[in-house]
């Protein structure tokens, strides 16, 4: 329940780079803390697991920008190209931060 606790314990998941990591982050992608589904987010990046690429799919269109933008950069990091769709529609984003890194990620994409 402590949100201090819950991000660290994001971050370690994500530094044990364990498969069942990755389980337990996806959830947090919905949950009601922007800062959590933006640090899960984040933290699947860094896992590059394809199992997150769904839920990372449905985070770029996430009400928090911050959480929009790292589901971006995890998913050019993981570099599935079922991705390439929903990246090319962030690509032309109002953001211009978000729409840079959809096109970096796409970029990724393209190079694998």
């Amino acid at each position: 329940a402590d949100r201090n606790t819950r991000w660290g314990a994001i971050e370690g998941l994500a530094e044990l780079g364990e498969p069942q990591a990755a389980a337990a982050l996806i959830p947090l992608l919905k949950h009601e803390d922007r800062t959590t589904r933006w640090k899960a987010a984040l933290a699947l990046g860094r896992l590059e697991d394809k199992r997150a690429v769904d839920a990372l799919i449905a985070a770029l269109e996430d009400g928090y920008l911050p959480v929009r933008r790292a589901a971006a950069s995890a998913l050019g990091a993981i570099g599935d190209k079922k991705a390439a769709a929903a990246l090319k529609g962030r690509a032309a984003d109002l953001d211009p931060a978000l729409a840079a890194e959809a096109k970096r990620a796409l970029g990724r994409l393209d190079a694998r």
